[in-house]
């Protein structure tokens, strides 16, 4: 039996001592006495004498803070069976469909920017259709996912309509969701979001109103944040799905982020609404606002500032939490405006990621989806595999790893805040002790 090599244990400045395991995923706090014994544990497990205390024994072994000689490597390989098992996994079709790559906003930061404005034309349209079918047809598919996305959807209204209709009555279970910049969501829009099965939807907030203007102006009529608000304010009262609000951050309007969501939040107080950052961090060098985009340093310092501001209220929470990735799953897809097939959502509108295509007579780039998912597996990584939070971590985003991987970009794909991680479970602690003696108060 040895103490695990995935456990981190440790005193923090305010003298308590805490202990978290990456196999598990235990994070607990010990006191003096106890931390004294657990020291002596992981100096020696085999001489250490459990007989006046089993049941600390028991405790360690289920968090897999002990292990026998040889368990760690069969977890981790159960870890890696449960996540390919998860991305092969053939039963859900997930599509981001593309209907066009036109967009009537000119955002400073767009990735986008520079792509041919195409759209969704009858062909493509019969051509996905097709394709779902095939899927069906093979028996395999058992539920549809779909997310529009762009450019922007909502120029290509009539087309998600009528292709909604068109998966609907392949009578398959079937739900959605939508990333549109907010602008066209008008009344009538609105009122025909549940029979197109959306059920979520993101829109991107970049901070007040002069800010938001100023980083997403609409191409030809320049203010676009009351609009957006507008309909915001429709949506919220007609629609029962839940809105994501997005802000994008970066140095130019970090100061702005919490007074946007505070006026979101009390604007739509007690609505179906999530504001959470977007945080825009080691994007390309040729990027013209490259200068304003945060180091993985300078995430760090962000992630800290915005979990000791908000602690548990903050979505989403940088606990490790392996998620999985579209880019990486067997029957997940992006289907552009002309039919064409990508990985990732960072690769649409672009030639050289082009990986297949929903048109049977023409090929597949099979080299670039193996790089996808298995290329930028972590398990398969020296480095990765020496690590503490491989149980723990997916590698990064999947996209930047693979040009980090084979192209020689410098991209840092380690999971956030893992130079500050005792830092973070410090500030963890605090915050849930503070809830508990909340709880215990009330």
């Amino acid at each position: 039996m040895k103490w695990s090599d995935y456990t981190m244990l440790w005193q923090s400045p305010e003298g308590c001592y805490l202990l978290y395991n990456s196999l598990s995923n235990t994070f607990a706090a010990a006191e003096p006495q106890l931390a004294a014994e657990l020291k002596k544990i992981r100096e020696n497990p085999e001489a250490y004498d459990f007989t006046n205390n089993p049941a600390l024994l028991l405790q360690l072994r289920r968090a897999k803070i002990l292990v026998e000689n040889g368990e760690e490597r069969d977890l981790l390989n159960l870890n890696l069976l449960s996540r390919n098992l998860n991305n092969l996994h053939s039963s859900l079709l997930a599509l981001t469909i593309v209907p066009t790559l036109a967009c009537n906003f000119r955002c400073t930061y767009c990735y986008q920017r520079h792509k041919r404005p195409q759209r969704m034309n009858d062909a493509v349209h019969a051509q996905l259709l097709a394709f779902v079918e095939r899927f069906k047809l093979f028996g395999q598919l058992k539920f549809l996912d779909i997310c529009w996305f762009g450019g922007e959807p909502l120029l290509e209204f009539d087309r998600i309509r009528r292709l909604t209709e068109d998966f609907k009555a392949l009578d398959v279970p079937y739900k959605a969701s939508m990333v549109t910049n907010g602008y066209l969501l008008d009344e009538e829009r609105i009122g025909q979001l549940e029979d197109l099965k959306i059920e979520s939807i993101q829109i991107t907030i970049d901070g007040p109103e002069e800010i938001h203007n100023r980083r997403r102006p609409h191409a030809t009529r320049g203010d676009s944040y009351g609009v957006i608000m507008a309909n915001v304010e429709r949506l919220l009262e007609r629609w029962p799905g839940r809105l994501n609000l997005r802000v994008n951050m970066d140095q130019s309007n970090r100061a702005q982020f919490f007074e946007a969501r505070g006026q979101l939040r009390q604007r739509f107080q007690g609505k179906n609404l999530n504001v959470y950052p977007g945080i825009v961090k080691d994007g390309p060098r040729e990027n013209p606002d490259a200068h304003c985009e945060y180091s993985s340093e300078e995430v760090d310092d962000l992630l800290m500032e915005l979990y000791r501001e908000d602690g548990n209220d903050w979505s989403p929470d940088p606990f490790p939490n392996p998620t999985p990735c579209m880019a990486k799953r067997r029957n997940s897809f992006l289907i552009g405006p002309e039919g064409e097939i990508y990985n990732c959502w960072h690769d649409v509108g672009n030639p050289e990621w082009v990986a297949g295509s929903i048109f049977p007579d023409r090929e597949w780039n099979y080299s670039l989806l193996s790089r996808y998912m298995m290329g930028t597996e972590v398990f398969a990584d020296d480095t990765c595999r020496r690590c503490l939070f491989l149980p723990r971590c997916s590698g990064g985003c999947p996209h930047f790893r693979s040009r980090r991987l084979f192209q020689g970009e410098d991209f840092n794909t380690c999971m956030p805040l893992k130079s500050r991680f005792t830092e973070f479970l410090e500030v963890r602690y605090r915050t849930k002790r503070q809830e508990n003696s909340s709880t215990k108060n009330k």
